[in-house]
């Protein structure tokens, strides 16, 4: 009993699954049907892929404190005090994504940054977003001493 529950359970998440895939084909067909060279659409699928790495506050806290030194994932885990599977799997995301490397210490993994001017973009980025934020609540952006009155 409890087999086939599971297996009907699993039958329908894969079900489930190939809609969900089948509704992003829908919305990312305007974009497949784009005039784009193949080393457009390429570059623009590679750029699209990091910055969906990226996009996670664990990965970006993981990344920033790569930027110091190497670390291993037992280190990291403990600095993000989260479990060491936990910080594994986000930083595997990372490493697919191309944004860490991974080096072997016999039993030991050490990951590190190997795109430091993510972090800078990422800066550059936050500091524009808060100044249109600044700027649409009618906030002087250039002044560090006003802030947000609240209700």
């Amino acid at each position: 009993m409890y087999l086939s529950t599971l297996y009907l359970l699993c039958f329908h998440c894969r079900q489930l699954s190939n809609l969900v895939k089948s509704e992003f084909d829908k919305v990312s067909e305007p974009c497949n049907n784009m005039i784009m060279t193949e080393q457009e659409r390429i570059h623009c699928e590679l750029t699209a892929h990091m910055f969906r790495a990226m996009a996670h506050p664990l990965r970006v806290f993981l990344l920033d404190r790569l930027s110091t030194k190497a670390w291993c994932v037992c280190e990291l885990a403990a600095e993000a005090e989260v479990d060491k599977s936990v910080a594994s799997k986000h930083l595997s995301i990372l490493r697919e994504a191309g944004l860490v490397e991974s080096t072997r210490h016999g039993t030991q993994i050490e990951y590190s940054l190997t795109a430091p001017c993510v972090l800078e973009l990422a800066s550059c980025a936050e500091g524009a977003v808060l100044i249109n934020r600044k700027k649409s609540l009618g906030i002087n952006p250039d002044r560090e001493d006003q802030g947000i009155v609240q209700d």
